[in-house]
């Protein structure tokens, strides 16, 4: 769905404003510090319930008010809204209605996010890599949000028992077969998505004049079967206190011309990369689903040459989404073959905000 209009509420340094979206290319200008990144974090909370950056909660809520408000009408007329108190409360609304997940919002409005943070998909660790692989099922596969949610639920249990005093292995059995059973699923889940998310980044990186020797690889968590692995693991999980083994630890590796991607790419290359991975997101989503994302892009200038931004705002045309784009000068984007014909709605923010 796009986003035909967005308002927002004393979120960091916007105060009020209430913007007519393009169902196509909206270009956010405007100097540092005028809240271009802001607004294109008010869509991304709006989606996720949190920010996309570092922060604590409280610190988006804009300095002397004690709620920040984020809504939207989309297209088919469905309204979305959240409201984030100081004291940490939120209130997740569809057509004025309580939502009864964030899923349920996140699932209407799906989201892509570019950013000068993308480095961190190889930096931070598996977890980033994980929850891109979850985006990815979590829109395709149907199934898979109720298996992830009885793992997890089975996960804190599991976790709890071995926090009791005097945990024994046996008494850990009540868990470990269906804790067995959904990981396995899951792992399943995960390793049909890589393959098909290989496929799609190997087909797109041709067109970017990418690394042609690319390959990607699902480290499911665990060594040999799960239930031997758990077994040989219990005296170290109840001494942290937590399972090591599973799903909950997997990471995906991707290779070019067989070296690790994280030490064999400059930090460009990096960004290029993780480009591609998102488009590649962006596409299966399509075809699975027939829709598309929105795609938010911050500092597009910064974050690829000429040539690749070129590449990329003919993808993102391809694709038929929504898109929005921060920058500074509106010569860094309207020199762009892409935007010729469009007719782009072009945001001064700095016109707009308090």
């Amino acid at each position: 769905m796009n986003i035909n209009e967005l308002a927002i509420y004393s979120f960091r340094n916007v105060d009020e404003l209430v913007l007519d979206c393009n169902a196509g290319f909206n270009l956010i200008l405007g100097p540092n510090g005028s809240g271009k990144t802001s607004i294109l974090e008010a869509i991304y909370y709006l989606s996720y319930g949190k920010s996309f950056r570092k922060t604590q909660n409280a610190k988006v809520i804009q300095h002397g008010h004690s709620s920040l408000c984020v809504r939207a009408i989309l297209s088919g007329e469905k309204h979305l809204g959240i409201q984030r108190h100081s004291n940490g409360s939120m209130d997740l609304k569809i057509n004025g209605e309580l939502a009864k997940s964030k899923a349920d919002v996140a699932s209407l409005l799906p989201i892509q996010l570019i950013n000068p943070d993308s480095y961190r998909f190889f930096d931070d660790g598996p977890d980033w890599r994980r929850k891109l692989i979850d985006w990815g099922l979590f829109h395709v596969e149907h199934q898979y949000l109720s298996v992830w949610r009885k793992f997890q639920r089975l996960l804190k249990q599991r976790n709890a028992a071995l926090r009791k005093q005097g945990v024994k292995y046996d008494d850990l059995q009540a868990w470990d077969v269906p804790y067995v059973e959904l990981s396995n699923a899951i792992t399943s889940l995960r390793q049909g998505y890589v393959e098909l998310l290989q496929n799609k980044v190997i087909e797109l990186s041709k067109a970017f004049n990418f690394f042609a020797d690319l390959s990607f690889s699902y480290d499911r968590g665990w060594r040999g079967k799960l239930s031997e692995a758990l077994y040989s693991s219990f005296v170290r999980d109840s001494i942290l206190g937590y399972t090591q083994k599973g799903p909950q630890r997997a990471d995906m590796k991707i290779l070019v011309n067989g070296h690790p991607a994280a030490h064999h790419l400059s930090r460009g290359q990096q960004k290029s990369l993780v480009t591609i991975i998102k488009l590649a997101q962006a596409y299966i989503y399509k075809e699975s689903l027939n829709k598309s994302c929105v795609f938010l892009i911050d500092d597009l200038p910064s974050e690829l040459d000429k040539s690749n931004q070129d590449k990329l705002l003919s993808a993102l045309s391809d694709l038929g989404g929504q898109v929005f784009i921060t920058a500074i000068d509106r010569n860094d984007l309207f020199s762009h073959d892409c935007f010729k014909g469009l007719a782009p709605v072009v945001l001064n923010v700095s016109s707009v905000l308090v």
